[in-house]
């Protein structure tokens, strides 16, 4: 039996229990929100989303994701010429190499422009 075969329903289930679970947590803050009588700027503030905040760690995780998916797509594709045995092995390479990509954009990205400095 293979392993991806036992793997992704168990994986699945436990994302869908987690994202249920954001779901009622949320539905629990607006509400109490509401009740507190806060609404318009001043909840906004309080549950606002800032994009600028939360997009290095989008770009982790949607490297991390999407080089994973191609070895999973490349070990597929070429079964005769990759071992079974090794499937795990390069996936959790593909993900290494994800987080390195990301580390070398986010480290660009941070690094301090010689022009602006006083």
């Amino acid at each position: 039996m293979n392993v991806w075969s036992e793997a992704i329903p168990v994986m699945f289930f436990f994302g869908s229990v987690v994202y249920i679970f954001k779901i009622f947590y949320d539905y629990r803050i607006k509400s109490r929100l509401i009740e507190k009588g806060l609404s318009g700027d001043d909840a906004r503030k309080i549950i606002g989303y800032n994009h600028s905040k939360y997009s290095p760690s989008s770009l982790k995780w949607g490297l991390i994701l999407f080089l994973v998916g191609l070895a999973i797509v490349i070990v597929k594709v070429f079964p005769d010429y990759i071992d079974e045995d090794i499937i795990f092995g390069v996936t959790l390479l593909a993900a290494g190499v994800g987080l390195l990509i990301y580390y070398g954009i986010a480290g660009s990205k941070n690094k301090p422009e010689e022009n602006n400095r006083p």
